[in-house]
């Protein structure tokens, strides 16, 4: 095998190291998801091997769980249900493991299979029959900053992080990582693939006298409900830290000190009329506790900085900090409210122009004007969009691989059969040079272009 390829890419499953604390782990790993296990498990017997009788035997409720202890050990399992060729193993997520793959868990109450993808991503994984992505060095570089968010208690470290980069750079793939990353670390997660659906009208809305703001009950009701189902054990362990008003209920019932936050978020769920309020109330208490960090994780988060697609009742266009659910992060990521432990992280997108970045979060985020012009006098500044802005930091994405980041990722495609010939030096070089490394580019023209039919 060639120099480039020589190193085999394993598929990672994300997940935390056996044993590390959720709070103060200093090692971070990829552990497969119990699906991923169980075909694992069902391979191995078909390979021959007996099980483990007697003592030897490590038994967890009458079972034997052998086949979980070899898949996270150093040794190396291939499992079922993958893309051919490509392999599961515990490693910890440290300089070693930049360049290889990593499978995202797709069970039931996954991330993934409750949130959703972006668009874009759908369709790779639709190809690809696998979501996964490959270990970045600026992944690595992010979940640092995480860390060190999950470890401190000062508010400031509460301010949004923006993911920001040139295009098809591999931003939204990023922060998928770090909202799997953060799932499987204690940490209570809300991620939304799609931020322009938060702002393109495709949802019903209704003024609200008490607030000021239109109601999107629907997608309050429903950004309850997926948190329980991704963080729901998490969630149910939290408590009321004081007495507060029932959501919908008559004047002076509450819901007293001590009451599971499950049973908060469910007036919502139920009642989507009342998710709104109730979606508030539920966040103010979580940026209270510091039991378990929260990540507000949002895609196209340029989108929720600009003149919506909702109308008003006079039929004039009704700006984005009026709408109540980009209202909720926008606060947070600019710091108007708190996050005791935890933090927002964005990552803008330049894929749908209706929704550009404007110039206050563009200045907010210390990005240069596009072909490095100066900013017209002439250009109306929509200033009511600064005090959203403050305290927001850029994270920049590089624009391209590393030579064996594009290696690792070319690599796992041509297991699964996605070239016609045998992949090599020459290939992989002039692919890159095609593409100058950019990620989205190299799935285009060094993937996609091989699988069209003539």
């Amino acid at each position: 095998m060639s120099a480039l390829l020589r190193l085999r890419t394993p598929l990672l499953a994300l997940g935390q190291t056996p044993g590390a604390s959720t709070s103060n782990a200093v090692v971070r790993g990829f552990q497969s998801s119990t699906a991923l296990l169980a075909a694992a498990k069902k391979g191995g017997a078909k390979g021959g091997k007996k099980p483990m009788t007697g003592k030897k035997a490590q038994k967890i409720g009458g079972k034997n769980k052998r086949a979980v202890k070899e898949l996270t050990g150093p040794k190396k399992t291939e499992a079922k249900g993958l893309m051919p060729g490509v392999l599961i193993f515990q490693a910890d997520l440290t300089k070693d493991v930049v360049g290889k793959a990593m499978a995202f868990p797709t069970g039931g109450n996954s991330l993934i299979q409750t949130f959703g993808l972006p668009k874009t991503m759908k369709k790779e994984f639709l190809h690809s029959g696998q979501p996964f992505s490959i270990v970045r060095s600026s992944t690595l570089s992010v979940l640092d900053e995480l860390d060190q968010v999950a470890k401190s208690t000062d508010s400031k470290t509460s301010n949004g992080l923006v993911l920001t980069g040139p295009s098809g750079c591999g931003k939204s793939m990023l922060l998928l990582q770090a909202a799997n990353y953060c799932t499987q670390n204690g940490w209570i997660v809300l991620y939304v693939p799609h931020g322009i659906d938060w702002v393109n009208s495709t949802s019903p809305y209704a003024f609200d006298y008490r607030s000021q703001l239109f109601h999107q009950h629907a997608l309050a009701s429903d950004a309850l409900a997926k948190m329980l189902k991704v963080n729901g054990s998490k969630i149910s362990g939290l408590k009321l830290s004081e007495d507060i008003p029932v959501p919908g209920g008559k004047p002076g019932t509450v819901l007293t000190a001590g009451t599971s936050l499950e049973t908060l978020a469910q007036y919502g769920v139920k009642d989507p009329l009342l998710a709104p309020q109730t979606l508030v109330l539920f966040m103010e208490e979580l940026g209270k506790q510091t039991q378990h960090p929260v990540l507000l994780a949002v895609d196209d988060f340029q989108a929720l900085y600009n003149t919506s697609a909702y109308r008003d009742p006079q039929f004039k266009p009704v700006s984005s900090y009026h709408l109540s659910m980009p209202r909720l992060v926008m606060e947070y990521a600019s710091g108007k409210r708190k996050l005791a432990c935890g933090t927002v992280l964005g990552a803008v997108s330049s894929t749908n122009t209706t929704y550009p970045l404007i110039e206050p979060l563009r200045e907010a985020l210390g990005l240069p004007q596009e072909g490095d012009l100066p900013v017209s006098a002439y250009e109306r500044q929509q200033t009511s969009y600064k005090e959203f802005t403050s305290g927001l930091r850029s994270i920049s994405v590089p624009p391209q691989f590393s030579m064996a980041e594009a290696a690792a990722f070319l690599e796992i495609w041509s297991s699964n059969r996605a070239f016609h010939s045998a992949l090599n030096d020459t290939f992989l070089l002039s692919k890159y040079t095609e593409t100058s490394g950019n990620p989205r580019e190299l799935l285009k023209k060094g993937i996609m272009s091989t699988l069209q039919t003539l």
